[in-house]
C-alpha cells in the first residue's frame, strides 16, 4: 500500500512539473499572450453631466453605422463577376466628392483581408484570377 501511495504521489509531482513546461500554444489553460484584458465599449462625453446620463447617441462623437450599405458575397473567388472592381472605383470616387461636399469623414474598405498576414486590393485579385 505504501508503494502505491508513494508512486501515485511520485506520479502527480511530475505531472505538475511537466505541466509548467507545455509551450503556450499547447497549453489548454492559457487562453491569451501580451493582450489587454477585454472591456465594454465606451464612448467620449465632453462633460461628467453627460457621461452619468449613459445617453450615448447625445454624444457629440457618436456615429451610427445603420444605413444602406452595398456589399456581394460569393462563395467562392472563382465567383467574383468581372469587372466588379469599376463599381468600387466610381464609389470611392462619389464618397470622396460627399465628404468634400459636406465636410464629414466616409467609412470606406478598398481592400479585402485575404490572409491575416496582408491584405490585397481587390484589382489585384481580379488580375491574378484572368
Amino acid at each position: 500500500m505504501k508503494k502505491a501511495l508513494l508512486s501515485f504521489l511520485l506520479s502527480c509531482c511530475a505531472g505538475v512539473t511537466m505541466a509548467q513546461n507545455i509551450p503556450n500554444w499547447e497549453n489548454p489553460e492559457v487562453f491569451a499572450v501580451n493582450k489587454e484584458e477585454t472591456r465594454a465599449t465606451s464612448i467620449p462625453y465632453p462633460d461628467e453631466n453627460m457621461a452619468l446620463k449613459n445617453d450615448y447617441e447625445a454624444s457629440p462623437w457618436y456615429r451610427p453605422l445603420d444605413g444602406m450599405w452595398k456589399f456581394r458575397w460569393v462563395p467562392t473567388v472563382a465567383e467574383i463577376p468581372v469587372g466588379f472592381e469599376q463599381e468600387s472605383y466610381d464609389m470611392i470616387g462619389a464618397a470622396f466628392d460627399f465628404s468634400e461636399k459636406h465636410q464629414i469623414p466616409v467609412l470606406l474598405r478598398i481592400t479585402t483581408r485575404m490572409a491575416h498576414s496582408r491584405a490585397v486590393s481587390m484589382s489585384w485579385l481580379v488580375a491574378s484570377l484572368l
